[in-house]
């Protein structure tokens, strides 16, 4: 880059690290090894069986949308000394379920409900800026395969760091009623339960953020004849995708989570990353002119005349000129 005699672009060190090899947020496998400490702990005190019944899960159990898995049981029985010899009561069992992760496959699983889910998901999010921008890339994915993985992959990390709503989960004991009408697991079977769904939508996440960003580097850097307005949409999922992980390694500094970090590095290690990738990802895309030419018409309303799709986009998002510039943005228009 020195070498270079009139840099119009290199306004900043050479950049050699790829956009894949930034983000460690989901290969990390912090619920993965969550999940295992946990799976460990329990399997030292309660030895487990294939269960006769499955577990159902699902975030929107009204839409009868749920992912199925097959089961182990055990059973949680009193500690020795604790039970007073002189009571002639029977002591109920404490039955906890986990899934059979080793006779099933959760992330292919997880992956088809995430595929039934992903409407309600988008249908339901709250950020007009992000509905409106799913939506749209919901419209143009049918082109563009990259931006069905994106969509894909904010559906995956959705489920891994929006809490709300949480999953509801149930048994499956009669195998011709409806979907989710099971008792639901009590407390210790939900909290094991959901930490290896959690895995294995991170195995899920850090699979596909490899493929995007690689994909997306690729295309930024050969001058891919792909529409701009696409590749415009990926970054921007993508980002979202981002900020969302970012805030979930920030709560881990928290006083009361701290004990529990499972990692050899640092919450913060991971949280700054999202920082770097913006800025690498920002570089490429002025680099080659991706983000959309905008202007402030008469209403302060953030519009533009590039093409017909990127004119009804920027038309539903009606983007407030000095509320953008009152508030941090990711973007520079």
């Amino acid at each position: 880059c020195k070498s270079v005699e009139s840099a119009r672009l290199w306004k900043q060190p050479c950049v050699r690290t790829r956009l894949a090899d930034e983000l460690e947020m989901y290969s990390a496998g912090l619920h993965v090894v969550l999940a295992h400490q946990q799976l460990t702990n329990a399997k030292t005190q309660i030895t487990f069986q294939p269960s006769a019944h499955q577990i159902e899960a699902s975030h929107y159990p009204e839409t009868t949308v749920f992912a199925t898995f097959n089961a182990l049981e055990g059973h949680q029985t009193p500690a020795q000394g604790s039970i007073d010899p002189n009571l002639n009561t029977d002591f109920s069992l404490n039955d906890l379920h986990i899934l059979d992760h080793e006779n099933d496959d959760l992330p292919m699983k997880l992956e088809a409900y995430m595929k039934r889910i992903a409407n309600v998901f988008i249908e339901r999010e709250a950020s007009h800026f992000m509905n409106v921008t799913l939506n749209t890339a919901q419209r143009l994915a049918i082109d563009d395969p990259l931006l069905g993985q994106a969509l894909e992959l904010w559906s995956v990390v959705q489920m891994l760091v929006d809490h709300n709503p949480r999953w509801t989960i149930s048994e499956r004991v009669n195998i011709d009623a409806q979907a989710g009408q099971g008792p639901t697991v009590n407390v210790p079977s939900y909290d094991l339960l959901v930490s290896q769904l959690n895995a294995a939508a991170e195995k899920k996440a850090s699979t596909l953020c490899k493929e995007v960003l690689s994909v997306l580097e690729r295309r930024l850097l050969a001058r891919s004849a792909s529409s701009k307005f696409d590749t415009f949409l990926i970054a921007l999922i993508v980002l979202n995708c981002v900020e969302k992980s970012t805030w979930l390694f920030k709560s881990w500094e928290q006083d009361h989570f701290k004990a529990r970090w499972p990692l050899d590095k640092i919450p913060n290690f991971y949280a700054t990353q999202g920082e770097k990738l913006t800025n690498l990802l920002q570089m490429l895309l002025h680099m080659r002119q991706i983000i959309p030419k905008t202007y402030v018409n008469p209403e302060g309303i953030i519009a533009t005349d590039v093409d017909a799709t990127t004119k009804e986009y920027f038309n539903e998002l009606q983007l407030n000129c000095e509320f953008v510039f009152q508030h941090t943005c990711l973007i520079t228009f």
